[in-house]
């Protein structure tokens, strides 16, 4: 049954992926690294509610490790792809996704506003965001920044 499967992968992420010393979940047994991969246990996936404590220490984890000055969030820890230094239109999507799960309208607009900012002039989002000019990067017109964007819309119009 699909509620014993899901107890035993709450179970495993308990046991496995939950540094104590960080106070955090962790995207891997050997790395340990903070991941904003790690927010889907939260959305879509329903593992954890998004105020559990530990939840909401990860969430305090990634906003100290993974928020950019520009107010957008990278992968994750120690990313070096491209520098490094870029924030993703995806990971900060994820992030509102966050915010709208636990109703901070505030946090959740900032997030958005960020990957509305950081679009070209067609309304293209990149695959990551070049601080220094706050536009797209790399990849123009990346496909999963632009899925997750409507997934994001999407769920803003189902609110009652």
């Amino acid at each position: 049954e699909i509620d014993e499967l899901m107890l035993k992968v709450k179970e495993y992420i308990e046991q496995n992926l939950y540094d104590e010393n960080r106070k955090s979940y962790v995207r891997n047994t050997e790395d340990r690294r903070i991941d904003i991969s790690l927010l889907g246990a939260v959305y879509p996936f329903n593992v954890f509610s998004p105020k559990e404590k530990k939840v909401l220490n990860t969430v305090e984890n990634i906003n100290l490790t993974l928020r950019t000055y520009t107010g957008g969030y990278l992968r994750f820890e120690r990313d070096h792809y491209m520098g490094g230094k870029n924030p993703w239109p995806i990971a900060t999507l994820w992030m509102a996704m966050y915010y709208r799960e636990i109703n901070d309208i505030k946090k959740e607009k900032e997030c958005i506003d960020f990957v509305v900012k950081s679009s070209n002039e067609y309304g293209f989002l990149g695959e990551q965001v070049d601080n220094e000019t706050m536009s797209p990067s790399w990849v123009n017109g990346l496909d999963w920044s632009h899925a997750m964007f409507i997934i994001v819309l999407e769920k803003l119009s189902n609110i009652k």
